[in-house]
């Protein structure tokens, strides 16, 4: 994939997400991180009555490094800025005081986050072979940007031996950084960091080096040089973010199916409920407690860990979600990881069994093969199909037909065998029981097959 693909693909995700963006929630950024430029070496002398005296420059310090951190408390990336950079490190002076270090700079990012290059500046000497191929051109640009002279001492150095010498060297490894630096391998081993659960830091790029004071350049023959070599630039990165929470199980459904009816029935989520399309425009998540209670975010935690699983509510998929309908496929990368995945479906409605087939669909254009995560299919909205003796039949032989749908589903291989069917009311709280024993002991079976 060409750079100018990736990049060009970023955009359009950014548009795309731009239809979903909410002021307090972002699960994809985009974001131009840059570390701190070494400080300058310092030409300096020991001041005499008869001149000048010996070198007593300072090196520079190194400038600061861009470093990411995996912060629980955190399930958005809004509050990331755009451009990201560490600051430079300090030039060195006189009497050998080296410049100071440029502080690093530490960013806070949800865990579950991706971190993808999108691009990477050059090395120098590349991109100053990017503006000419003229030798003499090439020699001014290096000296520009890597020698620092003494006030009016520019033009002589220029011709003096100790510092041709010291520019030579320069050269010399510069040339051998050239050879080894291949663009393509560069971009085949972009940098790609997934930030799970631990807490280590990551780092992203490296401060550059500072610069050496003119006493490094000391000689036996010559004992004043009166140049010092300038600071190295930070590394510089383009980075696509992309979160994807992670929960146990994900709830894909249809615009309005019930989804954040379920999320509110089991769990003490405060996730809006309305009886229109496209009530949630965020990714929500809410947790389930051993013995089947709904724990909100600051509910007192009295289970362990193991005993609780996390339920992700996304917003509704629609038909063709694929060709950027509706909200698209923005948001399918929050369930992506998820350990289960149930599909809610509609029992009420005309044709449950083609709402289904829509889901699996719109899952399989955005994944190959991840329908197959959803063992667990919820029929919701069964008090609806209830009523006297003749309306009860036909719900009854419209949940048939829909068991025996999903059944030709799973003996043709596009679901899991072990896909279960639950019919429920998350409006009348009926066969919830139900629901959550089951999500608890697929999550249960899913956390061992991951760890043996």
């Amino acid at each position: 994939m060409t750079l100018r693909k990736t990049l060009n693909e970023a955009a359009i995700r950014l548009r795309v997400d731009g239809k979903r963006r909410h002021k307090r929630f972002q699960d994809f950024h985009v974001v131009d991180v840059k570390a701190g430029a070494g400080g300058n070496g310092a030409v300096a002398f020991t001041k005499t009555p008869t001149g000048l005296g010996p070198p007593t420059g300072g090196s520079g310090g190194s400038g600061g490094s861009v470093t990411f951190s995996p912060n629980a408390k955190l399930n958005s990336l809004h509050t990331i800025p755009s451009k990201i950079r560490a600051a430079n490190g300090a030039s060195g002076s006189g009497d050998g005081r080296l410049g100071k270090r440029g502080a690093d700079t530490v960013i806070d990012i949800p865990p579950g986050t991706v971190i993808r290059e999108l691009w990477r500046c050059a090395p120098p000497p590349r991109e100053d072979r990017n503006c000419s191929q003229d030798e003499d051109t090439l020699t001014q640009l290096r000296r520009d940007r890597a020698w620092l002279h003494y006030p009016g001492m520019e033009e002589a150095n220029s011709t003096h031996p100790l510092f041709l010498d010291a520019d030579k060297e320069l050269r010399r490894s510069e040339n051998l950084q050239l050879k080894r630096y291949n663009p393509q391998h560069e971009q085949e081993h972009a940098l790609e960091v997934d930030i799970s659960d631990d807490k280590s830091p990551h780092l992203i790029v490296s401060g550059g080096l500072g610069g050496v004071g003119n006493p490094a350049f000391v000689t036996h023959q010559h004992r004043s040089p009166k140049f010092a070599r300038k600071g190295q630039p930070g590394g510089h990165v383009k980075l696509s973010l992309e979160m994807k929470l992670l929960a146990h199980v994900g709830l894909v459904g249809l615009p309005n199916a019930g989804k954040s009816s379920i999320l509110a029935a089991i769990t003490s989520s405060k996730t809006k409920v309305a009886n229109y399309a496209f009530t949630t425009l965020k990714p929500e998540i809410g947790v389930v407690g051993a013995d089947g209670e709904g724990e909100g975010e600051g509910a007192k935690d009295a289970l362990t860990p193991s005993h609780r699983f996390t339920i992700l509510d996304n917003p509704g998929l629609i038909a063709d979600a694929a060709l950027n309908k509706g909200l698209g496929h923005t948001f399918l990368r929050s369930v992506e990881r998820a350990l289960v995945l149930v599909f809610v479906v509609d029992l009420s409605s005309l044709h449950p069994l083609t709402h289904l087939h829509t889901l699996i669909h719109e899952l399989n254009e955005y994944k190959s093969g991840l329908a197959r995560a959803g063992t667990v299919i919820v029929a919701n909205k069964a008090d609806l199909l209830g009523g006297d003796e003749q309306q009860n039949a036909q719900a009854k032989h419209r949940l048939s037909q829909f068991t025996d749908g999903v059944q030709c589903l799973i003996e043709g291989g596009t679901l899991d065998p072990s896909t279960t069917i639950i019919p429920i009311s998350a409006k009348h709280e009926v066969n919830l029981d139900k629901l959550k024993r089951t999500l608890g002991e697929r999550v249960r079976r899913r956390q061992v097959e991951e760890v043996s």
